[in-house]
């Protein structure tokens, strides 16, 4: 992707950003997408989100169409080994929509300059766009919330029916980067940003911004962890039919977002999924709420069958071999990914654990399955694998300090 961002399209953004903060009309907002698209070789959908939330300011986010959402959210929870694909489909996408919150062209909130704005826009873009940095950590956060959650979160997630769960994090990793420190760091390690000749531009928007009261001060990793652990309590809420509490929770978060970002579409989209029934159905509300609910709960068990081989009415035993064997690999882990894998390992033995729990408790399945240990010792053993899986996110491993680097394709700088 070619990056061409001379002084003549840098002066054009300028001028437009400066006659929509004076003016407050948004009518040329397609001659912006029209610049950014040509400096960045790629089709930019330029959208000013008029928000009235008096809680939530978002500053920008730059989101990629939802078919490559789609396509890394499937590719996420199919586990695939490929470390680099998250980026590759983030480089080849060829459609992206700039959402900028109408709020950072207001002075009463935020005092910008027409400059300052245009620095924040170009780098937004060339820092989610034109780099694997953002990709990169939605992929790196998700693989461990993944491989450390239950499998009845892994159930769903995986189910096709239910994928959209996991596209509120990756959006969520799509926007502006709300730490400020580690945004300060990032800037001042930028060389682009220095060739552009906007690097105290931007730490002066950083600046103005922060000093903002109702401005939540969140990092990337934050913002997709938080909207994943959203997604799994929702599943947790439709397992055990707290639907009530969870649809009071969908709109607290709602309503907590303005009108027309992708990350409130897809809010709205992924509840309507779940708890609406359409106007000419012949289904009720009540009904269409227990058969999402059964959906879940059906889907768990099919994928729970599938993942620990229950074909057989006699299962397989949770052996000592395999809880010694979980202790010698926390001591030998040497990186994170070590970490993250044994964090599975335990998981998925706490997983099998847990259901054959619920064999035993249950009637029905108790019939239609033989546990092959007592209640009594499978709660010694579940102790046991609680207990690992504490040491192992407390044990230590050699400091690696990374350095983050960002290449900028020849001719970035203009």
């Amino acid at each position: 992707m070619a990056i061409v961002i001379t002084s003549e399209y840098k002066n054009k953004l300028e001028e437009l950003f400066g006659y929509i903060l004076e003016s407050k009309d948004f009518s040329k907002v397609d001659e912006i997408s029209s610049i950014l698209s040509e400096c960045f070789d790629t089709n930019i959908k330029t959208v000013i989100i008029e928000n009235n939330t008096k809680d939530s300011f978002f500053v920008m986010s730059i989101v990629p169409d939802e078919f490559v959402v789609d396509k890394i959210a499937t590719l996420i929870m199919n586990g695939s080994n490929k470390d680099d694909f998250v980026s590759e489909l983030w480089k080849n996408c060829d459609n992206w929509t700039l959402e900028i919150d109408s709020n950072i062209f207001d002075d009463k909130i935020v005092n910008l300059t027409a400059e300052e704005l245009t620095a924040l826009v170009l780098h937004e873009i060339g820092h989610v766009v034109n780099t694997n940095a953002i990709p990169t950590k939605i992929n790196k956060v998700l693989k461990y919330k993944i491989a450390t959650s239950p499998i009845t979160t892994k159930a769903i997630m995986s189910n096709n029916k239910f994928i959209k769960f996991l596209y509120l994090p990756i959006i969520s990793g799509c926007t502006f980067n709300k730490n400020r420190a580690s945004l300060k760091n990032e800037l001042r390690a930028d060389n682009f940003v220095v060739k552009m000749g906007y690097g105290n531009q931007l730490i002066s928007v950083v600046d103005k911004i922060s000093k903002i009261n109702n401005y939540e001060d969140n990092s990337i990793t934050n913002e997709i962890s938080d909207s994943y652990d959203f997604s799994t309590n929702t599943i947790s809420d439709l397992q055990t039919r707290r639907t009530q509490l969870n649809r009071m929770k969908f709109k607290r978060l709602i309503n907590r977002l303005p009108n027309g970002t992708k990350l409130k579409y897809n809010l709205n989209a992924l509840e309507s999924s779940l708890y609406d029934v359409a106007a000419d159905s012949m289904l009720s509300v009540n009904k269409k709420i227990n058969m999402t609910c059964e959906s879940v709960n059906k889907a768990i068990e099919d994928y729970v069958c599938e993942a620990f081989g229950f074909r057989n009415k006699k299962l397989k035993e949770i052996t000592r071999t395999e809880l010694d064997y979980i202790d010698v690999q926390i001591l030998d882990m040497k990186n994170n990914d070590d970490r993250m894998l044994i964090l599975s390992y335990i998981n998925s033995k706490l997983d099998l654990c847990d259901y054959y729990i619920t064999i035993l408790k249950d009637k029905k399945l108790s019939k239609k399955y033989q546990v092959p240990q007592s209640l009594s010792s499978l709660l010694s053993i579940r102790k046991r694998l609680l207990d690992s899986k504490k040491r192992a996110f407390q044990q230590k491993i050699p400091e690696r300090i990374e350095d983050i680097h960002v290449f900028y394709p020849v001719n970035y700088q203009g």
